[in-house]
């Protein structure tokens, strides 16, 4: 694959660096997350989201589902004719952990409560809240 990429004359308007790794690369938007992902690169695994594994590219959407009792007649019988964009109906039930799950399933490689024992640690222990 050649992406025709050159470092030295960025052409996208970006305040963010251009980086590149061989070994991994954990990029959130939270340094305390960031150094969880990398504390778990460290002991031998991998990260989530975006994954090349033999020569194939995978993600997964895990944005969650409706609730289950909410049904499309439910919806109409409260008088909208579409999906509001605000309040308790639009809200989806979070996906975000089956996501880690389903990822770690099919391609990690450390025990799944080992994963996630830096993102517990900070829950337990506390964190630096940015402003």
């Amino acid at each position: 694959m050649n992406l025709n990429f050159d470092t030295y004359n960025y052409k996208y308007s970006s305040n963010r660096n251009v980086v590149y790794s061989n070994r991994g690369m954990v990029a959130t938007g939270n340094p305390m997350a960031s150094q969880a992902g990398l504390e778990v690169l460290k002991q031998g695994g991998n990260a989530f989201s975006i994954i090349y594994y033999n020569d194939k590219l995978y993600g997964l959407n895990s944005s969650g589902v409706s609730p289950e009792l909410l049904t499309a007649e439910k919806i109409k019988n409260l008088g909208y004719n579409k999906i509001p964009f605000e309040g308790l109906i639009p809200i989806t039930v979070p996906g975000q952990v089956k996501a880690w799950s389903e990822m770690s399933n099919k391609f990690g490689n450390v025990d799944f409560e080992k994963l996630l024992k830096p993102a517990i640690d900070y829950a337990e222990n506390g964190y630096i809240i940015q402003r």
